[in-house]
């Protein structure tokens, strides 16, 4: 995967390879999250998940350790 930020207008962006999208992301849940929309789409094997903020925000990500369920 990968997660990056853009400006002008602020988004957060995450591109997962080797995936699909099976169902619809649900907007309902975007009320005074910081989130305004979420857009995704198919590419070659790839979803892109762009998240439409309403501010400049800053990011980070990890891997996570497995654990006995996973």
């Amino acid at each position: 995967y990968k997660l990056f930020t853009l400006d002008n207008p602020h988004r957060l962006v995450l591109d997962i390879a080797d995936t699909e999208l099976k169902s619809k992301l649900d907007e309902t849940m975007l009320k005074d999250s910081g989130i305004s929309r979420v857009r995704y789409a198919h590419e070659k094997g790839r979803v892109r998940i762009v998240f439409d903020l309403d501010s400049k925000v800053s990011s980070s990500s990890f891997i996570l350790a497995p654990n006995q369920s996973y």
